[in-house]
């Protein structure tokens, strides 16, 4: 902030028009540098649109993506790079330096954009035309690390190069943060992404790096760590204006809100989700994975499924089933099924396994075994459907995840319900149920005593009015406001066994409407 205070008062000071405006886009870089984004703006509003200049264009690009503008960001650091002729015609006259910094910023912007293809030739760009220590050249090779990981599915080893400077170090704990969490190592990812320095310009990389540790604090099941490092990182992006990464957070924070039955914070951090049509694709996913994901934990099947259908949309577009990076296929999947939409959820499941063969991301493996073995069911191989989900839970459970254990778990405990066998499912909702409970989850906590119950074989309490278990619970969504729809969809029943069940509450009771059932029930 100091160099850009400097460079500002130099500009104002300047004898000539030239020398005015190059100090003054000096100055604005230095404020991009120091993540004061607010600054930057105000002073870049003074340029004005120009001619086609690569200096300019990539500077006022490189704002535009910080802001989350996509069709600016874009259009401006692609003209930046037509002007200095890459190819065709290289502009000779243009300096090694400044061709280094449009290369960067083109693969930065494929990154957002999520084109690793272009992330890796311009990463080789930017490191061709800068010198040894350049910061073009270290910022580009961090985001390198991350393209060339989702082209080849490989994840690179941890190079602590001699002499590199902080912000180096911090980009390339991010990158490497990330691609632990890819390949199914929380672990190493939390340690990574925990590394910060205080080096000026660091916030921006902070800011990738929240995003990822609250991931990795969510699998790990700890879950108000999660939460600290969410609050912390969008109180960063609105501190320092950078919009572009807040659908990550809002993705953690909303599903935790969820399952821990805090419905208004989740419809609070949904509500703030990027919807236009001019984000990056690394808005415009996190965003629908969490609607997709709020949606399910709340049964509403129909909007999980039309979420997961905009994920699809993405990617008829853009390719996004690089495994690991962005995990939706086996939730779209579930809805599918949920909807009924059975030749769909075949459609995702099989194309999913097909990309994660030979991955050896065993969570993806796992994660998918609930679609496969619902699929499996659904036509009729019952046996083949419950080995899928048994190998599924051997699965996940060699693994340090248990966000993805517990409702993996969950979800087989459901299916053993449906098919009659309630025995095991007991055992698998109180085995999932004490996975919840540690990781603070107590929406579905209660979930998992609900279905014990329902079950016949859990715990329960006595019931003077003599209703079976699934009458109570029935009774009990019903008194706290749901539909009969909502409560066929929370516990799996068709609308019409609601209802049968319902009139025979209302007959133990001795009441004639719903209005009247919270009251009888609290008599009871």
């Amino acid at each position: 902030r100091e160099a850009a205070r400097t460079l500002r008062l130099a500009s104002e000071l300047a004898a000539d028009d030239t020398t005015r405006a190059t100090l003054r886009l000096d100055a604005i870089e230095a404020m991009i540098s120091a993540s004061d984004i607010p600054e930057a703006r105000l002073h870049a509003r003074s340029l004005g649109p120009g001619a086609a200049d690569p200096r300019h264009d990539s500077l006022l690009g490189y704002l535009a993506l910080h802001e989350g503008r996509r069709g600016e960001a874009r259009y401006l650091i692609d003209r930046a790079a037509e002007t200095l002729g890459w190819e065709d015609s290289p502009a000779e006259s243009a300096p090694a330096n400044l061709r280094a910094r449009v290369a960067a910023r083109k693969a930065l912007l494929g990154l957002v954009e999520w084109r690793p293809e272009e992330v890796v030739s311009w990463t080789r760009a930017a490191e061709e035309w800068s010198g040894h220590g350049d910061g073009a050249s270290e910022e580009s090779a961090a985001i390198g690390l991350i393209g060339q990981a989702a082209l080849d599915g490989r994840r690179p080893g941890i190079d602590r190069r001699q002499a590199e400077s902080p912000l180096h170090e911090q980009r390339r704990d991010m990158a490497l943060g990330w691609l632990s969490l890819v390949h199914d190592d929380p672990v190493v990812a939390r340690q990574l992404l925990q590394n910060r320095t205080q080096a000026e310009g660091s916030e921006r990389i902070s800011l990738w790096m929240d995003g990822w540790l609250a991931r990795s604090h969510f699998i790990l099941g700890e879950w108000t760590e999660a939460m600290s490092v969410v609050e912390r990182g969008l109180a960063r992006a609105e501190r320092f204006e950078i919009k572009l990464l807040e659908p990550l957070l809002l993705w953690t924070g909303a599903q935790i809100a969820a399952f821990r039955g805090d419905t208004g914070l989740a419809r609070s951090y949904v509500n703030r989700l990027s919807i236009s049509p001019d984000s990056f694709l690394i808005q415009s996913v996190p965003s629908a994975m969490c609607r997709m994901h709020v949606a399910t934990l709340a049964t509403d099947n129909a909007t999980a499924a039309r979420a997961g259908d905009m994920l699809a949309d993405i990617n008829s577009r853009r390719d996004i089933m690089q495994p690991g990076f962005w995990p939706w296929e086996d939730v779209y999947a579930q809805a599918l099924l949920r909807v009924e939409r059975i030749d769909d959820a075949d459609d995702v499941t099989e194309t999913a396994l097909d990309r994660h063969d030979g991955s050896g991301i065993l969570s993806l493996q796992a994660k998918m075994s609930v679609p496969a073995g619902g699929l499996a069911i659904a036509r009729g191989d019952v046996d083949e459907g419950l080995r899928l989900l048994d190998d599924g839970v051997d699965a996940i459970e060699s693994l340090p995840m248990p966000a993805y254990q517990s409702r993996i778990i969950y979800e087989y405990g459901q299916v053993l319900r449906r098919l009659g066998r309630r025995r095991r499912a007991d055992d698998m909702f109180t085995r999932a149920g004490e996975i919840f409970a540690a990781m603070g989850a107590t929406e579905f906590v209660d979930r998992c005593n609900r279905e014990r119950r329902a079950g016949g074989l859990g715990a329960r309490t006595t019931n003077a009015a003599g209703l079976t278990p699934q009458e109570a619970e029935i009774a009990a969504l019903i008194a706290d406001g749901a539909s009969n729809r909502e409560a066929a969809a929370e516990l799996f029943l068709s609308p019409k066994t609601v209802e049968y069940h319902l009139t025979r509450v209302y007959r133990k009771l001795g009441i004639r409407t719903r209005s009247e059932l919270p009251g009888a029930l609290r008599r009871r």
